[in-house]
C-alpha cells in the first residue's frame, strides 16, 4: 500500500524580507510523485508542462509594510516541486521551494512579503513548478518598492518607449528626490547601446538641496544594432544610500533619411491654469533629427497672437525636450482671468512641421492639438529649501515678507522687490510659529526686528533682519496656576489646593508697546510680546490641548516682567469660582504675582482656550486681537474673542492667614484684557473652527473667521457677518485700513470710511481665487484669480509705488500678487445729517 504524505521545506536567503506562509490549500492527492502513473505498474510518459500563476496585491508596496503573493500551480498528473523567489540581490533576497513526496496535481497558496530594510526600487518575483517527469513552467512579476524617506529617481527626459537612429544624439535628464539632499545623480544603460555617467556630485549644504535634476547628452554610434535598450537611472542621497526608480526602454531604429515625409512626434505638458510666467515643457521625437521646436500663443479673448518663443538645434538629436516659458508678461489680468490658445510645434531636419499629437502618432502642426489654459494673476515660488510655512508678516522698511519654516528652524526671506527669496533665511529657535514686528512708535513705525515665537522651546527670537542674525533668545517663564478653595470634610474645614502647571511654549504673538509720556515714540523699555501657547495634551484634565494667553516685556535689561492672562475668566455668571493664585517662575526664582490672599475669584475652565489659539496685532501697535480656535470638546462650549489695548497696569500687595495657612504676595491687573463681560462669544459650535485673525491699522476694524468671517468692533461687537464656503484660512485687510466698524465710524474722518476703498477685506477662498470684499456694506467687490488655493497665511502690503501686494502660502509654494485697482462700488458710510434732525 502506498502512503501518501507532503513534505514543504522552506530555505531562507540573506535578504531582509521576512515571509510566512497563511494557507495552503491541497487537492487531490493520487498518484506517486516521481512516477506518474494510471496503476502500480504501467507508466505513461507526460509531456504537459504544469500550469502556473503567481500575481501580488499591488503594483506598490511602501517600505516597512506586508504584501500579499499569491500562486496557483496545477498538473495533469501531479506536482514534484514549488519555488518561489523574491528579490535577484541583497538586500531582497528570499527563496522558498516546497517539495511534494506524495501525488499531488494542484497547490495554492498565498505568501505575506513583510520588506523590512531596503533603498526601495523594482523587486523582481518569480515562480519555477516542475512536475513528475521533469517538466518546468516559470512566471514573473515584479513590485515597485516605495521609501518615502529614501532618493526617489526620476527620467523625466526622454519619454518612455522614444526611438533613435545610429549616428544621433539624445538628451536624458535624471531627477532626484530626496528629503535628506541629493548628493549624486547618473544613470547607465543596458542593451544594444551601452553607456554610463554616475559622476554627476553636487556640493553637500545645509539643508541640502531635496529636488534637483541632470541632463546628458549621449551620442548612439553609427554602428549601433538596431534594437532596445534600457535607460536606469542612478542616485546617492547625502546620506550615501542608493536611490531607486524605474527604467525605460529605448528603440534604435533605422534613419529614413532624405526621403523623410513624417513630421516629428509632439508632446507638450502645462498647467491649464497658469501664471504669466509659467513655462510649457514641448518634446519632439523624430528619426531623421528635431531642428527647431517651440510654441505659439493666442489670446482667445481678441484673437490676436500674444506671445510665443521656439529654440533651434542642429538636427542631429531625434529627441527633444525643452522648457518654455510663457513670456505673457504683458498680459492684462486683474480681477478677471484670461483665456489662452497654446499650439506647440517641432520641425524636423528637412522641414516637416509637427503639432500637437494625442494619439502618439506624428501630426503635421495644421491639425495639431491645441490646449487651452487659463492665465491668472501671480507668481509662485516654492520655498528655498522646502518646509512648512506656520506665519508671515510684511516689513514694509526693507520691502520684505518673513515666513516662520516650523520644519527647517529658520525664518524664510522674501524679497519684494525682486520677487525672490533669500536662499539662506535666519537660523532661529525650535520649531518656530508666530512672528511679529519690533515697534518704534504708535503710528506704524517698526524697526528692523522681528519677534518669532518658537513653538518648539520656552523662548521667542529677537531677529535683527537687517544683519540676518538672531540677536538673542528671550526666555519666557513658567506660570503655574492654583486653584485655592476651601473643602468641608465632617464638619471641618480645610483648605485645599490644587496646582495646575502649564504649557510655556509659544504659539502665536503679537506686539504692542507703551509710549513716552507726551509721545507717540515707544518707551525704550516698554516693548510687550502678547502670545499664546501651544495647546499639548499633558496639562491635566482641566487644560488638555488648552492654550493660554500671556504678555512678556520683551525689551526689559531690568527685572523681567510677565502677566498671566485672567481677567477674561474673571466674574463669569453662572458657573463655579475659585480663588485664583498665580506663581511665576524664572529658574530658581519664583514670585506670587496674584496671590490668593488679595480674593480674586475666576472660572478654571475659563482661562484655558480651545485648541490653537491666533493672535495678530494692529498696524500701529496699539491693540491686539485674540481668537480661540474652537476644536475641542465640550461640544457646548464657546469659541472666543479677546483684545488686548495698551492700557493701565494695576499692582498691589496682599497677605492674610486662612484656616492657618499664611497667603501673601502681589496682585497683577491689566486693564487692557477684555474683560468677560466684553468677550465675544460668537460662535455657538465649538465643531466649527476658528482659522484665522485679522486686525486693521488702528485696532477698530476686527474679523475672525470661522464658518464665516465675523466683523467686529473695537469693543468686540458684532458690526456683519460675512458669508460664503469660506474655509481656507488666509485672510487680510488692505494695509492702510483704518475704518471703525463701530456704527460706520466718525463723521469727517477716514475712520468714517470716507474713501470705500479704505474698507476692503482680502479671503482666500477653497478654490484659486480671492475674494474681496467691503468690511462695512459685507458683500463682495472683486475677485482675484490664481493658480492655487491659499493654504496658509495671507499678508497684504503697500509697494513704494503706492501699489498693493498680496503675499499668500499655498501648497505649491509662496505666490506673490501685485493687485490691481480695486474700486469698491459701495457708498461712503457717511452721507451727511439725516433729514428732519
Amino acid at each position: 500500500m502506498l502512503k501518501s504524505e507532503v513534505n514543504c521545506s522552506t530555505r531562507s536567503g540573506v535578504g531582509r524580507v521576512a515571509i510566512a506562509l497563511v494557507s495552503v490549500l491541497i487537492a487531490a492527492l493520487t498518484a506517486v510523485s516521481c512516477g506518474e502513473q494510471t496503476g502500480i505498474s504501467s507508466l505513461i510518459p507526460d509531456e504537459f508542462s504544469p500550469a502556473l500563476l503567481i500575481a501580488a496585491s499591488s503594483d506598490t508596496v511602501l517600505i516597512n509594510t506586508s504584501m500579499e503573493l499569491t500562486l496557483i500551480a496545477s498538473d495533469n498528473l501531479s506536482l514534484k516541486t514549488v519555488t518561489v523567489s523574491v528579490g535577484d540581490s541583497t538586500p531582497f533576497v528570499f527563496d522558498t521551494t516546497i517539495t511534494f513526496t506524495s501525488n499531488q496535481p494542484q497547490f495554492t497558496a498565498i505568501f505575506n512579503i513583510l520588506v523590512e530594510i531596503g533603498a526601495g526600487g523594482n523587486l523582481p518575483i518569480s515562480a519555477t513548478v516542475e512536475d513528475g517527469a521533469g517538466n518546468i513552467s516559470t512566471q514573473s512579476t515584479s513590485v515597485f518598492v516605495f521609501d518615502p524617506d529614501g532618493l526617489l529617481l526620476i527620467i523625466p527626459v526622454p519619454p518612455d518607449s522614444s526611438i533613435v537612429a545610429p549616428g544621433k544624439s539624445m538628451l536624458i535628464t535624471v531627477q532626484g528626490l530626496a528629503a535628506a539632499g541629493v548628493l549624486k545623480l547618473g544613470y547607465q544603460t543596458t542593451g544594444v547601446f551601452t553607456s554610463v555617467d554616475t559622476t554627476t556630485t553636487f556640493p553637500i549644504t545645509n539643508p541640502q538641496v531635496e529636488d534637483t535634476s541632470v541632463t546628458f547628452t549621449i551620442t548612439i554610434p553609427v554602428g549601433t544594432p538596431l534594437g532596445f535598450f534600457d535607460i536606469d537611472p542612478f542616485g546617492r542621497d547625502s546620506l550615501g544610500r542608493a536611490g531607486s526608480g524605474n527604467f525605460i526602454t529605448i528603440e534604435v531604429v533605422a534613419s529614413t533619411g532624405i526621403n523623410d515625409t513624417i513630421p516629428p512626434l509632439v508632446t507638450d505638458s502645462l498647467a491649464l491654469r497658469s501664471e504669466r510666467t509659467d513655462s510649457i515643457r514641448v518634446t519632439a521625437t523624430d528619426i531623421g533629427g528635431v531642428a527647431l521646436i517651440g510654441f505659439l500663443a493666442r489670446d482667445l479673448q481678441t484673437g490676436a497672437t500674444i506671445g510665443g518663443d521656439s529654440l533651434a538645434f542642429n538636427g542631429n538629436s531625434t529627441v527633444v525636450s525643452v522648457l518654455l516659458g510663457l513670456g505673457l508678461d504683458t498680459l492684462s489680468i486683474g480681477t478677471e482671468a484670461r483665456l489662452v490658445e497654446i499650439s506647440a510645434f517641432a520641425v524636423d531636419s528637412v522641414g516637416n512641421r509637427g503639432g500637437v499629437s494625442l494619439t502618439g502618432n506624428p501630426v503635421f502642426f495644421a491639425a495639431g492639438a491645441k490646449d487651452t489654459i487659463t492665465v491668472v494673476e501671480g507668481l509662485t515660488l516654492p520655498l528655498p529649501s522646502g518646509g512648512r510655512v506656520a506665519d508671515a508678516i510684511y516689513n514694509p522698511n526693507l520691502n520684505e515678507v518673513y515666513f516662520t519654516n516650523v520644519e527647517l528652524d529658520r525664518v524664510e526671506i522674501f524679497d519684494v522687490v525682486s520677487a525672490t527669496f533669500d536662499p539662506n533665511g535666519i537660523p532661529v529657535g525650535s520649531r518656530p510659529w508666530g512672528l511679529s514686528l519690533w515697534p518704534r512708535d504708535t503710528l506704524g513705525n517698526n524697526a528692523d526686528t522681528i519677534l518669532v515665537a518658537n513653538s518648539g522651546g520656552t523662548n521667542i527670537s529677537v531677529v535683527d533682519v537687517l544683519n540676518r542674525r538672531q540677536s538673542r533668545r528671550h526666555a519666557l517663564p513658567n506660570f503655574l496656576i492654583e486653584q485655592v478653595k476651601i473643602v468641608i470634610e465632617e464638619a471641618s474645614f480645610r483648605l485645599d489646593i490644587v496646582r495646575h502647571d502649564l504649557t510655556d511654549r509659544p504659539q502665536f504673538l503679537a506686539s504692542v508697546c507703551r509710549v513716552t509720556t507726551g509721545t507717540t515714540t515707544c518707551h525704550a523699555d516698554s516693548v510687550y510680546a502678547v502670545y499664546s501657547t501651544t495647546p499639548t495634551i499633558d496639562q491635566g484634565e482641566l487644560f488638555k490641548s488648552r492654550s493660554t494667553l500671556r504678555w512678556e516685556n520683551i525689551s526689559t535689561s531690568g527685572t523681567p516682567q510677565s502677566h498671566f492672562f485672567w481677567e477674561h475668566a474673571a466674574g463669569t455668571a453662572a458657573v463655579t469660582l475659585d480663588t485664583l493664585q498665580i506663581i511665576t517662575r524664572r529658574g530658581v526664582t519664583s514670585e506670587v504675582t496674584v496671590a490668593a490672599a488679595c480674593g480674586q475669584m475666576v472660572s478654571f475652565p475659563a482661562l484655558g482656550l480651545l485648541d490653537t489659539t491666533f493672535v495678530r496685532n494692529s498696524g500701529n501697535f496699539t491693540h491686539a486681537l485674540i481668537g480661540e480656535g474652537g476644536i475641542g470638546s465640550p461640544v457646548e462650549g464657546f469659541a472666543r474673542a479677546l483684545r488686548y489695548r495698551v492700557d493701565n497696569i494695576f499692582t498691589t500687595t496682599c497677605s492674610a492667614t486662612i484656616l492657618g495657612v499664611v497667603l501673601s504676595g502681589g496682585f497683577q491687573q491689566d486693564f487692557g484684557v477684555s474683560p468677560s463681560i466684553d468677550v465675544s462669544d460668537f460662535i455657538s459650535n465649538t465643531a466649527i473652527p476658528v482659522s484665522s485673525v485679522a486686525v486693521n491699522f488702528n485696532g477698530l476694524t476686527n474679523l475672525i473667521r470661522a464658518d464665516s468671517i465675523y466683523v467686529l468692533d473695537e469693543s468686540l461687537r458684532l458690526t456683519g457677518i460675512i458669508s460664503g464656503g469660506l474655509t481656507n484660512p488666509g485672510m487680510d485687510l488692505n494695509f492702510d485700513h483704518s475704518f471703525d466698524a463701530k456704527a460706520g465710524g466718525t463723521p469727517g474722518t477716514d475712520g468714517g470710511g470716507l474713501d470705500p476703498n479704505n474698507r476692503l477685506l482680502f479671503a482666500a477662498r477653497d478654490d484659486p481665487n480671492i475674494d474681496v470684499f467691503d468690511t462695512f456694506f459685507f458683500g463682495r467687490v472683486a475677485t482675484v484669480p490664481i493658480k492655487n488655493p491659499i493654504t496658509g497665511p495671507l499678508r497684504v502690503a503697500t509697494l513704494p509705488s503706492g501699489e498693493q501686494l498680496m503675499v499668500g502660502v499655498t501648497e505649491a509654494g509662496v505666490v506673490s500678487v501685485t493687485l490691481p485697482a480695486i474700486n469698491n462700488p459701495n457708498p461712503s458710510s457717511w452721507w451727511g445729517a439725516v433729514p428732519g434732525r
